[in-house]
């Protein structure tokens, strides 16, 4: 099964993939664009908005699907699923599959991905979704990319660790209930080969522990349930999310900027499936607010919701909402980014040490944030 699942994701990417689709990248990949533009506070908003665009798309897939609904989808959509997001993402399959497997990448290096449990059996939800096994009621997920170039003509690769605890779990469908909770452990680095750039994000918070496997990194992402509606039910669930990360630019082996990414109050999202359309159905981010600290320009900045913030589940892209943030330290200031047709306009006034003002504006690009529809 492990070495078909990667021909079948190889066939994928010989057969589907369109020229744009390779215009896809990563929030990583946004910032790497913005250090050669040198716009502090839209590098700034770049780190504040990765969290929530990565909830977003993390969130999205098949492995959602089974958790919440307990849906088993067909092979067609695993396997279209399984490689649109290895292309948008490299071979990381979101936040939310343990299922065992390595690879050695396209353009060199290599990926493996591991799971273990305190239960007799380490299964997850894609284990479910392949071969019918109910998940653990708890499990980590190690997943390891070693300078992995995933692409023979890409241009970037990535390197490092990213660690997943799920625990709570209920032992039928759906599996995620009220109090399920996961926490996200990330050491890794981005790097564009041909600008010779790259951005390091790094876990802030309490080292990640579980009785199983042996996590090594410390926790940059929590996520906790709160109110689950299952089946067909109309309405919205509800979760939270709590950001502690550090994310640090280079040109070369010289330090562009480190943002220092917290949540000030969590970070509360929705799934709203009010609407009988479910292609009408959304993701909304509600409330809660960030904070960004730029260690060597000494300034602020934090965000929080104006208007909720609303991702379609389609594609989560936003389509709606809006934000506003302040500035503080040597750069005061404010702005607003309003979200519509996938991306974030941005607009700020801001005011230096010496007392210059200047106006700005620009657009966050979130096209990396394409999924397929598998409902949470």
């Amino acid at each position: 099964m492990r070495v078909s699942l990667t021909v079948l994701i190889s066939l994928f990417f010989l057969f589907y993939c369109s020229q744009g689709d390779k215009g896809s990248k990563t929030n990583d990949l946004i910032a790497l664009s913005l250090l050669t533009n040198r716009d502090q506070i839209a590098e700034a908003l770049t780190s504040a908005m990765d969290p929530v665009s990565g909830s977003m798309e993390g969130l999205s897939g098949e492995g959602t699907s089974v958790a919440i609904q307990g849906n088993r989808i067909t092979w067609p959509e695993r396997i279209s699923s399984l490689g649109h997001r290895l292309w948008n993402k490299g071979p990381d399959l979101g936040e939310l599959e343990a299922y065992n497997f390595s690879f050695n990448c396209w353009g060199g290096g290599h990926y493996s991905r591991q799971v273990a449990s305190t239960d007799t059996n380490a299964y997850d939800f894609l284990d479910y979704i392949l071969n019918g096994n109910n998940p653990s009621s708890s499990f980590l997920v190690s997943k390891e990319f070693g300078n992995c170039k995933f692409l023979p003509f890409s241009n970037w690769a990535i390197d490092g660790l990213t660690e997943n605890i799920w625990s709570n779990l209920s032992g039928s469908s759906p599996f995620v209930q009220n109090g399920t909770n996961l926490k996200i452990g990330v050491n890794r680095t981005i790097q564009n080969s041909s600008q010779g750039i790259s951005v390091k994000v790094t876990g802030t918070g309490a080292p990640l522990s579980y009785a199983a496997g042996t996590p090594t990194t410390n926790q940059a992402y929590s996520l906790t349930w709160n109110n689950i509606l299952t089946g067909a039910s109309p309405g919205i669930s509800s979760y939270s999310q709590d950001v502690s990360v550090l994310r640090e630019g280079y040109s070369g082996s010289d330090l562009i900027f480190s943002h220092q990414v917290s949540s000030l109050s969590s970070l509360q999202y929705g799934a709203d499936r009010s609407d009988s359309n479910p292609l009408s159905w959304y993701r909304l981010w509600s409330a809660g607010s960030l904070q960004v600290v730029h260690v060597e320009k000494n300034f602020t900045l934090t965000v929080s919701v104006d208007e909720p913030v609303k991702w379609k589940y389609i594609d989560c892209l936003p389509r709606a909402g809006k934000v506003s943030f302040t500035l503080s330290g040597d750069l005061t200031g404010t702005g607003t980014i309003s979200f519509s047709g996938g991306s974030g306009y941005y607009v700020y006034t801001v005011t230096d040490s010496n007392g210059n003002n200047s106006t700005e504006q620009g657009n966050l690009d979130f096209s990396s944030c394409s999924v397929p529809l598998f409902i949470l």
